[in-house]
């Protein structure tokens, strides 16, 4: 397991190694950017976020670690 805390959101979410960055966001009842359906393809390239700093497509990144993960824009989150 890692955990993975997104920094602006103030949210962190334990899910399991290999793990999309994507499906944290949404695990952490967040709404990630992902137009093209969050399918793991890059293909949109909105899924963009900084994992340790690091710009990477978030339905492409597997966690490996524990890690810190900055969306960039204003606060999303899932409304039920």
């Amino acid at each position: 397991m890692a955990r993975v805390y997104f920094v602006r959101e103030e949210i962190s979410v334990e899910v399991p190694v290999e793990t999309s960055v994507l499906e944290a966001e949404i695990l952490a009842g967040l709404a990630p950017d992902a137009p093209c359906g969050g399918g793991g393809q890059g293909t949109c390239g909105k899924c963009l976020v900084k994992v340790d700093g690091k710009p990477v497509l978030a339905c492409q990144t597997k966690v490996e670690k524990d890690c810190q993960v900055e969306i960039p824009g204003k606060k999303k989150e899932v409304k039920f």
